[in-house]
């Protein structure tokens, strides 16, 4: 698996860019609705550009270990979402 390389434009106008692990990349996409399609360029190019607006977002002097840790945290908070749905349907059997 490749790094997703994320060009960014930091608060202050400055041009920056870091690369996200591949791993934590897709499965923040999953949980984003950002689906793996057959065709990976055009997967990628989605990914890549749904990430660049989530990191620019938070982005003020972060390092890449940082980013990827809010991004992990961004994951986990859409899989407590999901449990809390979850439990909120009532069970009909």
């Amino acid at each position: 698996m490749r790094y997703i390389r994320v060009n960014v434009t930091d608060n202050s106008g400055n041009r920056s860019s870091t690369t996200i692990n591949a791993q934590i990349a897709k499965t923040w996409g999953a949980y984003h609705g950002i689906s793996h399609s057959v065709d990976s360029n055009e997967y990628y190019k989605q990914l890549t550009k749904a990430l660049r607006g989530h990191i620019t977002t938070f982005l003020k002097g972060f390092e890449k270990s940082e980013i990827e840790c809010l991004l992990m945290q961004d994951i986990e908070r859409k899989i407590i979402e999901r449990e809390r749905q979850k439990n909120k349907q009532p069970n009909l059997l």
